[in-house]
């Protein structure tokens, strides 16, 4: 195939020219991945002809993602550019989220402690109104039914505690 360049008008005059296409794919190349790079080849390889026909309705797409609430300082300063508060805000949003979060982590464990100590609590009363209620039956001739009372206490009891020690390997590790 002969290399000739012949200027033909783009069949959508809002389209950008290929020039400009992969002058927009060479600016992104270097943060993607090896697909971009060849098709910057690719499209180099063609004639302007062919290029203008392959580029008139192809779009770019990006995409790029970063973990936690921040951006980098690169789209900071595009923020910046955009909106002169927007880092500011963007920062304010971040603390807000982070106390948030702190402060629901701690009533959770605040809650957890609570629910804890309740059940603590009520295992007491019961035992104790268990324990008495053995005394009494005890002391009054029914030995059998105050020693059964007293198993059943101290049986549930252990049980409650042994099995509440034990980790339970239905739930993740870190809940553990």
């Amino acid at each position: 195939m002969k290399n000739k360049e012949k200027q033909e008008p783009s069949a959508q005059k809002d389209s950008p020219s290929s020039e400009s296409t992969i002058k927009d794919l060479k600016k992104t190349s270097s943060q993607e991945s090896n697909a971009i790079s060849e098709a910057i080849e690719v499209l180099s390889e063609l004639t302007e002809e062919r290029r203008e026909k392959l580029t008139s309705g192809m779009m770019v797409v990006m995409q790029q993602s970063y973990r936690g609430p921040i951006p980098p300082a690169r789209e900071m300063k595009e923020y910046k550019d955009a909106l002169p508060d927007a880092p500011d805000r963007i920062l304010k949003m971040a603390e807000y989220e982070q106390s948030s979060r702190i402060r629901q982590k701690d009533k959770g464990m605040t809650y957890s402690f609570i629910n804890r100590l309740f059940g603590q609590i009520c295992a007491l009363i019961i035992s104790l109104v268990f324990a008495g209620g053995a005394i009494y039956l005890g002391m009054n001739g029914h030995d059998g039914l105050a020693g059964t009372m007293v198993g059943f206490v101290l049986i549930s009891l252990v049980s409650v505690f042994v099995i509440g020690r034990l980790p339970n390997f239905n739930t993740p590790p870190e809940e553990h």
